[in-house]
């Protein structure tokens, strides 16, 4: 047998284990505590502590019955409630009450039975708070979602505001002037950074009205009907190699070829000699140029849109943009606006105004038959405008009137059988195009490696060949009031310069031969 302290302490590592109490806690209770125990201890084995246990276990089973009692007559309002709400829910509670023998059974076993209103109340606001949780944090996706739209169309409005005003003219006054410093152009890149002042430059439509008053250059004036004419290659240029070159052009009053390094995304400015001496970065795939005003600003026309370029001042805008690589060729019509072609999706000559971004004035269908149709090149001479077709080697023309804003078709002619340079060779793959001031043409014959003189209403004149200079596979041609010619040959990725010359007819070398000829004089 344990005596009293040994029992008390056993007594007191039970109470404290099942409180989970540490053994090394329950040491730090001091010895009084258990002098305290010790007294109001009583033996288990005396009659005074197995009555007073008897007391307490019946004092404890009346208070867990009226506890349970009250929770039962609590759970049974409650299901009394939801059973008027639903009546299915009171048929399955009368089903469940009959048989209540299991949980009867449970409690007699000694089991805790499961408090079910308690259970459903926390079922409950579990469901509540979870709810809760998934509204907040639907109410923060849609907010989210919401405050990105409204940044989005924020940030989109904020560069069409910048894009207008960048791009919006100043409205040209009556006497057709334009001051340059009230110009919003786009600032370039380092290397084209635009210094502006308040110089005045003359409108650009002007220029375009009389671009015929510095040019009096006319093939027919050098081909009288008897000589032929002839391409003569310019030596000690220092033009550089470029990629595939496409459009070329020539300004009059800086007297500088203008031409395109399609595979650099490059302009090239050369002098009318052929030695380069700029270059303008920042483009891609540009394919053609156009002079708006000789001697500051020209027209280019790359896979994005049409850029127009001030040369004074190193800056450029957008006049049009979105055209993702489906336009070709580019020109400038009698009331200073730029014509090109949509050479995609049912082709069609469009006129584009230069002072209004991505505002198109009229356009026309370039041909009845778009799936055959693959126009490349333009040029235009007042209100005609010439366009030229690589695949059914077609020359077409177009007016444009400037008081009533509409193009009208005006001719269709099929070079490709009427341009025979022998009896077993034909023109293919017609693509460069240029008019002179008598409204002739010069036309590029790619797969021949000729170039063509062709009449205003298409009439085959006369083949130049070239004279020392080999058979290149041409693009783009530009020429000069001064009868020099710009050559794009894209498969030899480079630009060559020629002179329109005539050629000597039997007759002249025999006449040179003559007058040449002299008998040695005697002594």
């Amino acid at each position: 047998k344990m005596d009293t302290e040994e029992k008390e302490m056993e007594y007191i590592k039970i109470k404290f284990k099942k409180f989970k109490i540490s053994t090394k806690k329950m040491m730090e209770i001091p010895a009084a505590f258990i002098m305290y125990r010790n007294s109001n201890y009583e033996d288990e084995d005396s009659d005074s502590g197995k009555k007073r246990r008897k007391e307490m276990k019946m004092k404890g089973d009346l208070e867990r019955n009226l506890k349970k009692e009250k929770e039962k007559k609590k759970g049974d309002q409650e299901n009394e409630e939801k059973g008027r709400r639903d009546p299915m829910r009171s048929e399955s509670k009368g089903r469940r009450e009959s048989h209540s023998y299991k949980g009867e059974k449970r409690q007699s076993r000694g089991e805790k039975k499961t408090d079910l209103s308690s259970s459903v109340e926390k079922r409950r606001e579990d469901r509540k708070r979870s709810k809760e949780r998934r509204s907040r944090r639907e109410k923060t996706r849609v907010e989210a979602f919401h405050e990105k739209n409204r940044g989005d169309r924020r940030r989109s409005e904020e560069r069409r505001s910048r894009r207008e005003k960048s791009m919006d003219l100043e409205s040209i006054s009556d006497d057709c002037d334009m001051h340059i410093d009230k110009t919003p152009f786009i600032h370039c890149p380092a290397e084209m950074e635009p210094a502006f002042n308040t110089n005045i430059i003359q409108d650009l439509a002007r220029y375009a009205i009389d671009h015929d008053k510095d040019a009096p250059f006319s093939i027919s004036s050098l081909f009288n009907g008897r000589k032929a004419l002839g391409l003569k290659r310019v030596k000690k240029t220092d033009l550089s190699t470029v990629i595939d070159p496409l459009g070329a052009a020539f300004d009059r009053v800086m007297r500088v070829w203008i031409y395109t390094d399609t595979g650099n995304g490059e302009i090239v400015m050369a002098s009318y000699e052929g030695h380069k001496h700029d270059r303008m970065k920042g483009f891609r795939l540009p394919s053609a140029i156009a002079v708006i005003t000789p001697g500051s600003h020209f027209a280019v026309l790359d896979y994005n849109g049409i850029t127009m370029v001030d040369a004074l001042h190193n800056a450029k805008m957008m006049v049009a943009d979105g055209f993702r690589g489906l336009y070709r060729g580019l020109g400038t019509t009698s009331d200073g606006n730029l014509v090109t072609i949509k050479y995609k999706f049912w082709p069609s000559v469009c006129v584009f105004n230069l002072h209004k971004q991505n505002t198109k004035i009229c356009s026309i269908p370039y041909s009845n038959y778009p799936h055959n149709a693959l126009p490349s090149f333009l040029c235009t001479r007042r209100e005609m405008i010439y366009v030229s077709d690589l695949k059914r080697n077609t020359l077409s023309a177009f007016s444009y009137s400037k008081e009533t804003k509409q193009l009208s078709n005006v001719t269709r002619r099929d070079l490709s059988n009427s341009m025979k340079r022998t009896s077993r060779l034909r023109t293919e793959y017609m693509s460069g195009v240029v008019a002179d001031s008598s409204h002739s043409l010069l036309v590029a014959d790619a797969q021949g490696g000729s170039v063509n003189h062709v009449s205003a209403d298409g009439s085959f004149i006369q083949n130049m060949p070239f004279l020392k200079g080999g058979h290149p596979y041409i693009s783009g041609l530009a020429l000069s009031p001064t009868g020099r010619l710009m050559i794009c040959c894209r498969r030899q990725h480079a630009v060559k310069l020629y002179d329109i010359v005539p050629l000597e007819s039997d007759e002249d070398r025999l006449t040179r031969a003559i007058n040449g000829f002299s008998l040695p004089s005697r002594k």
